[in-house]
């Protein structure tokens, strides 16, 4: 598997204050890659090294295995949706930018662009009329004009109402499924964990985890949640002589906290023994929220 990004030890300092203090990581060709940290953990600087609006202390990174001034032309980046020109149509929009660009497109391929978010029938409309959520799929459009391998998406669906989000989650998939590698960042934590391969938190201007969502769970999850439900409560005297591991009872819903699978059968056979019905076993995993909370408090 081909690595699409490679950052080795980038740092970046503004006078005394030092923002990104040693971030390494890879991401691999195909790669949906979700970024996330709180604010003022490094993110945005981060994001801007890498589209080249400023440069980093010390370290290096490669795309493509190439510096950044060598590849620009494979890489695609979502703007500030706020820097369009109102009195623009789409269509003038992604026009302008392929010119700049110095890309050779036809009107066919622009409308292959719009078609693919959502804007083929407003192509013609002014951007001042236009939705945020519009502004977004122009912006989308926009980062695609190029046909890019590699493709930089800051919050996509921030913003977004429902319907739309979800077809922008439906795109980036897409993307993916093309060879497109994708890194994307998003405060909607549930996003990222239904879209990324991998994942990767930054702390304090330093990678604290990265990994995919089972990595991540292993990496923070030293015990396993498990609700039982039963067919009645748990009879005192029952309770008395089953071994159960650290547990909480709530009428016939018996939740119990083990380090190894092993432990959940043992406790459902020492009940169905007892002469209870099983319901249902639900095991609780960590979600990205989860693990994101937990890491901003370890030390």
């Amino acid at each position: 598997m081909s690595n699409v990004l490679v950052m080795t030890d980038i740092t970046k300092s503004f006078g005394p204050i030092d923002v990104l203090k040693g971030v390494s990581f890879s991401i691999n060709k195909g790669e949906i890659f979700g970024f996330l940290g709180r604010n003022g953990a490094g993110k945005s600087t981060l994001i801007n090294i890498l589209t080249g609006v400023i440069h980093q202390t010390n370290g290096d990174f490669r795309i493509l295995g190439k510096p950044l001034d060598k590849v620009k032309h494979k890489i695609g980046v979502f703007p500030d949706v706020d820097n369009f020109y109102g009195d623009w149509s789409a269509n003038q929009h992604l026009k302008f930018f392929a010119k700049i660009q110095k890309i050779k497109i036809q009107q066919k391929d622009i409308d292959e662009k719009l078609a693919l978010v959502g804007l083929l029938k407003d192509k013609g409309k002014k951007v001042k009329n236009f939705s945020f959520g519009m502004k977004k799929k122009l912006g989308v459009a926009q980062a695609l004009i190029a046909d890019p391998e590699f493709i930089i998406l800051d919050e996509p669906t921030s913003g977004l109402d429902a319907e739309s989000a979800i077809h922008m989650r439906d795109l980036v998939k897409k993307l993916a499924s093309q060879g497109k590698t994708i890194f994307i960042t998003s405060h909607n934590l549930n996003e990222l964990e239904m879209l990324s391969h991998r994942i990767a938190i930054l702390k304090d201007g330093r990678i604290s985890v990265i990994g995919t969502m089972e990595e991540l769970r292993a990496q923070s999850q030293n015990k396993i949640q498990v609700e039982i439900t039963l067919n009645h409560p748990l009879k005192k005297e029952d309770l008395a002589t089953i071994t159960l591991p650290p547990h909480q009872i709530d009428k016939q819903h018996l939740r119990i906290f083990v380090k190894q699978q092993e432990e959940i059968g043992h406790c459902i056979r020492q009940l169905v023994l007892k002469g209870y019905d099983i319901y249902s076993v639900i095991q609780h995993e960590k979600t990205l929220e989860d693990i994101f909370l937990q890491n901003e408090v370890a030390q």
